[in-house]
This record gives C-alpha cells, sequence and structure tokens, in this order.
C-alpha cells in the first residue's frame, strides 16, 4: 500500500510543464511530502518503498523559471522533513538494486542543488551520512551501466560544488574516497557516450576546484583535458597522490597500495613512487604531504616508518622484533645485549623487509 502510494504520487508530480508544476504544487500543499518521507521511515527495508519513496522526492524536485521559486521551497520542506539521510539509508540498504540506486542518486542531486545557504545544508547533511563513498561503491558495482555512472557523476558533482572551507573538505572527501580513479575508469570504459563524457569532465573541474560557470567553461574544459592526458594511463588510486590527504595515502599504503604500480598496458608510465620522487625533485613534497609520506615509506623499515607498512608486514616485523629480543639473551651476548638488539633493529630487519605481499 505504501509503495503504491509513493508511486501514484511520482507519476503525479512527474513531468517539467505548467500542468504538471501545478499537480506537484496542489500534492505539496496537501502534506504529501511528509507523507512520503514517514514512509521511507517506516518502511526502511522495504525495498519498493524505499525505491518509490526516491522517485517520489526526486519527481516534487523538480522546478524552473517561473516556479523556481516554488520548487526551493518543497526543496527546503524535503530537506526539514529528514529525508537527506533516509535517501541515503536506502542507497546502503539496497546496494544490489538498480533501481533504488538510480532513483536514490537522482533524488540526492536535486536535493544537493545549488549554491546558496540552503543548499549548502543539504549538501553538508548527505556528506555526513555517509553518500560519497555510498555512491561511488554504488558506481562501481554497476560500471557497465550507462545511466548509474551519468547519474553518480551528475550526483557527486552537485555534492562536492560551492566554495570555501566546506566545500573544500567535501572535495577532499570525495577524491579520497577514490572518485578520480573511478571516474577516470569511467572516461576510458565509455568513450563514445556524451552523457558520461560531460558529466565526468563537470566533475573533474569541480575536484581540481576550477569554475564551472558558461564564461569559465571554455578555459576549464581546456585544465580538464590538460588533467586527463597527463593522468591517462593511472592505474590506482595511489596514483592521484597530488590530489590526496596525507591520511588518505597512509591508509592506503597500510591496506597494502603497490608504491611500484604501472598499468600492464602502459608500462612506460610512473609509477606512484615516481610521481612523489618528481615532486621532490621540484620542490613539493615538504615534511607532512602525500608525497612525503609515500617517499618515506619507500624507504627501508624503521621503528618511524612501521606504521606505513601492510598488516601482514607489520605483523612479521613485530616477529622479526621478538626474535632479535631472544638473540640478544643467549649467554655469548652478555654485556652486548643492547647492542645486539639495535643491530637487529636498524640493519638485519632492514634488510629482511619488502613492501612485496606475496613475500613475507
Amino acid at each position: 500500500m505504501q509503495a503504491s502510494g509513493c508511486l501514484a504520487l511520482g507519476h503525479l508530480a512527474h513531468g517539467d510543464d505548467a500542468a504538471a508544476e501545478a499537480r506537484r504544487q496542489e500534492a505539496a500543499e496537501a502534506g504529501a511530502i511528509p507523507l512520503v518521507v514517514a514512509a521511507m521511515r517506516a518502511h526502511a527495508h522495504e525495498l519498493d518503498v524505499q525505491s518509490r519513496g526516491c522517485y517520489a522526492l526526486s519527481s516534487f524536485l523538480v522546478g524552473r523559471g517561473d516556479a523556481a521559486a516554488a520548487a526551493e521551497a518543497r526543496r527546503q520542506e524535503v530537506v526539514n522533513a529528514g529525508a537527506i539521510p533516509l535517501v541515503v539509508s536506502a542507497l546502503q540498504v539496497n546496494s544490489q538494486d538498480p533501481y533504488v540506486q538510480r532513483n536514490g542518486c537522482i533524488a540526492l542531486g536535486r536535493l544537493a542543488a545549488g549554491v546558496e545557504a540552503e543548499a549548502e545544508a543539504g549538501k553538508q547533511a548527505a556528506v555526513q551520512a555517509g553518500a560519497i563513498p555510498l555512491l561511488l561503491s554504488a558506481m562501481r558495482r554497476l560500471d557497465s551501466d550507462a545511466k548509474m555512472q551519468t547519474n553518480g557523476c551528475w550526483v557527486l558533482s552537485r555534492l562536492v560544488e560551492g566554495n570555501g572551507p566546506t566545500a573544500d573538505a567535501r572535495r577532499q572527501v570525495a577524491v579520497d574516497a577514490g572518485a578520480m580513479s573511478l571516474v577516470s575508469r569511467a572516461l576510458r570504459e565509455h568513450p563514445h557516450h556524451p552523457g558520461i563524457q560531460g558529466a565526468v569532465s563537470r566533475l573533474l573541474a569541480r575536484l581540481l576546484g576550477l569554475p564551472t560557470d558558461r564564461e569559465a567553461w571554455p578555459v576549464t574544459w581546456e585544465a580538464v583535458n590538460e588533467w586527463r592526458t597527463q593522468s591517462e594511463g593511472w592505474s590506482t588510486q595511489l596514483h592521484y597522490l597530488d590530489h590526496l590527504s596525507p591520511g588518505c595515502v597512509r591508509e592506503l599504503l597500510r591496506a597494502g597500495a603497490d608504491i611500484h604500480a604501472r598499468p600492464a598496458q602502459q608500462p612506460a608510465r610512473p609509477s606512484p613512487l615516481e610521481l612523489a620522487q618528481r615532486r621532490r625533485r621540484d620542490g613539493g613534497a615538504p615534511p607532512g604531504s602525500a608525497a612525503a609520506v609515500l617517499l618515506e615509506a619507500a624507504e627501508p623499515w624503521s621503528v618511524e616508518s612501521h606504521q606505513l607498512w601492510p598488516a601482514a608486514k607489520r605483523a612479521r616485523a613485530v616477529e622479526l622484533l621478538h626474535l632479535g629480543h631472544e638473540l640478544s639473551q643467549l649467554s655469548f651476548f652478555v654485556g652486548e645485549e643492547q647492542a645486539i638488539r639495535d643491530l637487529w633493529r636498524t640493519a638485519v630487519i632492514p634488510a629482511a623487509m619488502t613492501r612485496d605481499l606475496g613475500e613475507l
């Protein structure tokens, strides 16, 4: 019953003409929006209610020209009713259903539209609810679905839009979650799809902090294409070193990211380590930077760099430390115990350790 009601309201509010706007506004004034939100909240694990609820909400958010003010008022009503966390939850709970993913993406994109203060609050609410990693996860699962790729890029572009520290932080969340590597792959896998090419280019422009207004777009387009050419062949998230936060690089390294990775079909392209070494030569790897973190990880194992090694390697280093301690207790090292432990820690363990996960 709830699913059918949400679907009926979605159909009622759907459309771009004046008649559709009149129906949307009449339904909203009759209290339709809180009813849809209440249905989604009460039936969080019913796929049809979630899918059709997202569809209904997205239909209420349409409105341009003379209807823009009314659409904005409806959008604020949807946000104030607590819909954003519900839409994000629907994406998470129904991660394998393409209809929920598409309808949820459209709803989130319309909720996050604009750069004014009210829209900014909606973007923040979505990001804080975990929308960005969920969207990227859906795009990875449905990588052959052109509509999902287009909608996902469109929504992400809306979420990272804006100026100032808060918008910068949202962009960093998206980059650290793998947005650049994911959409770069979408460009390669859908080279003749104009919707994906356009959506990805706009998203990349915003991730790079470039202006996307009509007047600036020709220059931005050139900058995006130059960046795409430069990044062609980057095969891992670690390749996007210049844009990642130091904390993200640290976590990637701890998870086993390969600092020597190269695409098999383009072996002449630089590895992440070589990119970091270039930054150092250019003076772009100050202490604490993402490049500096990677360069530290490339050095032989040490107590200081231990935290940058993958879990299996860290465990191996601890085993070796224990072994060195036991050796230092042998009778013929009496009086030299600390010297043996120091030598073991600074020479033997670094020589025995390699970042290759195939070698333990």
